[in-house]
């Protein structure tokens, strides 16, 4: 299950640099685990009351530039970004707040909705009463992953994340809401990178359905819009590169938006049963409700 460390009685600082020198030599490109290692200086980090403040005033002063790599959304702000991992401060307006901003902009706040994440990540809280949660899993590789899909999903725990408080979320297994704070709340994340951000989708779950209501927005998503695209302004050069996607690109759910949108220009029976042989059940499943 996602597992809360207790830091508590640690009560030294670090600096921000130190604190990514020392990731830089602890974490592992293949080791998910080896996260588990920052542990103390995260905490640590978290108690310098200074590094936040004055990494937002310095970004105060050259706001032209502020976050021009960001594909989080407002409300993430990245720190620092390298190889192996990124680090990012996350917001989380009160309730009271969320009450004043409009259905649109409710929307925005899409951590509010249960979700998955396709990296692993170490999280602590960094002021206020910090967000609660409420925690399941499931087996990523026993979902299709396709919209209305069922989910066998097991619940874990309700909790949240105060000031101080550590939490380890396993890539492609905890699956959480994050439901808005008491008073205005910032927690501190150092996540994993690695071909899990291309090679897994992240979902968004009905809970009380136990199914799948979306693929969640993230890194990869963009080739779904780019395929889209490609269907409107199609010429048969286009089709050729969409049927090469569809027998050869190493994601599934990109194999099979390739032969839906390769169906929908042209209905031709080949492609059923080259995507029924398809090795992946994401593309087979898709074939026989599609086709």
């Amino acid at each position: 299950m996602a597992i809360t460390i207790d830091k508590s009685t640690i009560e030294d600082t670090v600096t921000f640099q130190d604190f990514i020198e020392f990731s830089k030599q602890t974490i592992k490109e293949n080791d998910d685990e080896s996260l588990l290692d920052c542990a103390d200086h995260l905490k640590m980090l978290s108690n310098n009351t200074h590094f936040i403040s004055d990494h937002i005033n310095g970004k105060l002063e050259d706001l032209a530039n502020f976050q021009n790599n960001n594909a989080y959304g407002i409300q993430s702000t990245l720190l620092h970004v390298n190889d192996l991992f990124y680090v990012r401060i996350n917001a989380w307006p009160s309730i009271s707040e969320h009450k004043d901003v409009g259905l649109w902009q409710k929307e925005l706040y899409h951590h509010v909705r249960a979700h998955d994440h396709n990296f692993s990540f170490i999280t602590v809280g960094c002021h206020g009463k910090g967000y609660k949660t409420d925690i399941w899993e499931y087996d990523y590789d026993k979902v299709v992953g396709y919209v209305g899909e069922k989910v066998d999903l097991t619940f874990l725990e309700h909790t949240s994340l105060p000031k101080g408080k550590i939490m380890y979320y396993r890539s492609s297994k905890d699956i959480h809401t994050q439901i808005p704070p008491e008073e205005y709340s910032i927690s501190l994340n150092i996540m994993k990178r690695g071909n899990s951000f291309l090679d897994k989708e992240q979902y968004h779950f009905d809970l009380q359905k136990n199914t799948i209501t979306n693929i969640a927005p993230g890194f990869g998503t963009g080739r779904y819009f780019l395929i889209d695209l490609a269907k409107e302004i199609a010429t048969p050069k286009t089709e050729e590169l969409l049927e090469q996607l569809a027998l050869s690109h190493e994601t599934p759910h990109v194999r099979a938006k390739s032969y839906e949108t390769l169906w929908e220009l042209n209905a031709d029976e080949h492609l059923l049963s080259k995507a029924l042989n398809d090795k992946s059940g994401i593309v087979q499943s898709f074939a026989k409700r599609t086709f």
